[in-house]
């Protein structure tokens, strides 16, 4: 991935994390996440990756047709990779602002 014609590499997510170093070293200035549902659990490695790889872009753009597909907790990480200034970098705070965890389970509801 070096030089200087216009350059595209097409990833799925599971190979994202795993080829992570090579993408940031490849410094990409726009990332697509097609079917970006796919990173809504926050901690898991792929939705890790990508935010780290979208922070590293200039331009990130979030593609899906379903971004809540069990609850609206949901957004957090999709949000956190395509502009982590709108809910912050913190999914705990994230929830306790605005969450309410209730009932057995712990489950969520919104405020």
């Amino acid at each position: 991935m070096t030089g200087a014609a216009l350059q595209v590499a097409v990833v799925n997510y599971e190979s994202a994390w795993r080829m992570e170093k090579d993408l940031l070293a490849w410094r990409p200035g726009l990332i697509i996440a097609d079917e970006g549902h796919k990173i809504k659990t926050h901690n898991i490695a792929a939705s890790k990756a990508m935010h780290r790889l979208g922070r590293a872009a200039s331009y990130r753009l979030l593609l899906t047709g379903t971004v809540i597909t069990n609850k609206a907790i949901d957004v957090f990480s999709q949000y956190k990779f395509t502009n982590p200034a709108i809910f912050g970098q913190s999914f705990y705070a994230f929830r306790s602002r605005y969450f309410d965890m209730v009932g057995y389970g712990n489950h969520c509801q919104r405020q």
